[in-house]
């Protein structure tokens, strides 16, 4: 699973929790194969989830991250591959 949030909008990595904890339930486990992305990278001017936010979301789920760039395609093929 692509757990996605966007980099310019807080409230969207709060959701992020709630994904992760339905995700496990349905898949009836303690680890499913995730990986946290952080979209929007190409739009640093209006960042509005700081990388201590990230940090922290990184360290109480234990996933992997990406940031991305839809528009630009940065990351885009690296978060599918990983």
């Amino acid at each position: 699973f692509l757990l996605v949030f966007s980099l310019i909008d807080k409230t969207s990595i709060a959701e992020i929790y709630r994904l992760h904890k339905q995700i496990l339930r349905i898949k009836d486990g303690d680890e499913f194969p995730m990986i946290l992305i952080g979209n929007k990278g190409d739009l640093q001017r209006q960042r509005a989830v700081s990388n201590e936010m990230v940090e922290e979301l990184k360290s109480q789920l234990r996933l992997p991250y990406l940031e991305t760039s839809a528009k630009t395609r940065q990351n885009v093929e690296e978060a599918f591959y990983e």
